[in-house]
């Protein structure tokens, strides 16, 4: 049974599971940045090459010094302009890729973190309901199916309960002295199923 309360998505839970989480993106942003400091080193290596033969070609042109000084300057702050834009759409993209890769496994992490809480909690003896999964959650079958069978267990518990009450009902009604401590203990032992179920 799920509970149609579902928990929202905030920022600054993105990291459930750290180690997870992170174990998927950075392998990616990794790649990523392996592959554009490759591809960069290309495009920096060929703007610098056009732009020394750029410059070899104003000098050599015989024209006006100041005019082949602005033009040798004017490439040369093109090929800066060109190579700060590499590195800088680099990192924005490698950036990008570590949110994204958050994004994404925070997706698979929050179901699995949920599962974790509700198993700790059965752990303990207190079977909950399990909450519902948030929009845009993944895992959401398997998460289905871990709800059906929390909802058995915690319905088990409630028919066992009610098992209880009546047993204890009826042991309360005869009175022996044998009889009532026996009803305490299971009294007892009934309050703790009971508080357990909330």
């Amino acid at each position: 049974m799920v509970v149609p309360h579902a928990q929202q998505r905030r920022l600054k839970n993105l990291l459930v599971d750290v180690r997870y989480q992170l174990s998927f993106s950075l392998p990616v942003v990794a790649v990523a940045a392996a592959l554009l400091v490759g591809l960069g080193y290309v495009a920096i290596d060929k703007v610098d090459s056009a732009t020394k033969i750029g410059v070899n070609e104003t000098e050599l042109g015989g024209a006006l010094l100041t005019v082949a000084d602005g033009t040798r300057d004017a490439l040369m702050r093109r090929a800066e302009l060109i190579t700060d834009g590499i590195v800088l759409g680099g990192v924005l993209l490698c950036f990008g890729l570590l949110l994204f890769g958050l994004w994404i496994t925070h997706r698979v992490a929050g179901p699995l973190h949920r599962v974790a809480v509700e198993l700790d909690a059965l752990a303990a003896g207190r079977p909950g309901r399990a909450q519902a999964l948030r929009k845009g959650d993944l895992l959401t079958a398997f998460y289905r199916q871990f709800s059906a069978a929390l909802a058995t267990l915690r319905a088990r518990d409630e028919r066992e309960v009610e098992v209880w009450r009546r047993v204890a009902a009826a042991v309360g009604k005869e009175g022996s002295v044998a009889k009532l401590a026996a009803s305490e203990r299971f009294r007892a032992r009934l309050s703790e199923k009971e508080a357990a179920l909330g």
